[in-house]
This record gives structure tokens, sequence and C-alpha cells, in this order.
């Protein structure tokens, strides 16, 4: 999803209560728009290792990170 679409979407349906989950393709595009959703923000994919993970917290793109856990990765 494009930065101007998670806009959109949070503005059009500002009083169902839902979280994007990963709102935008990078944390740089989610931080462009993050002052301007209501709507919480997961990271999910984009955060690849600890550090971009204290980068989103930092900059305050983030509301929480989704992990998965698994044994053998994938």
């Amino acid at each position: 999803m494009t930065a101007s679409q998670a806009l959109q979407l949070s503005l059009t349906c500002h009083n169902i209560p839902f979280s994007f989950k990963q709102a935008c393709n990078t944390i740089e595009e989610i931080a462009c728009i993050r002052g301007q959703i209501d709507h919480p923000v997961l990271l999910n994919e984009i955060a690849e290792c600890l550090n971009d993970v204290l980068r989103a917290i930092s900059i305050g793109v983030c509301d929480g990170v989704k992990l998965k856990l698994t044994r053998l990765g994938g």
C-alpha cells in the first residue's frame, strides 16, 4: 500500500477501529503519514532486524511490532 492509499483509508474509515499491519512499504513512508492517521500501526516484514524496530520506535512510527517466532525460520 502506498502512503497516500494508507492515509486515504485511515481518513475514510476513521470511525472504524482497526490496526494497520505495516501501513506502507517502508518505515520512511509510514513516518511521512504517521501524524495524519488515527489508527495504530504495527510493523511486520519491514522490520528486518532489531535496529529497524528501535529506529521505528525512536521516531514514533509504530504502536507495536508483529513478531512471528519460528523454530526453523521462514
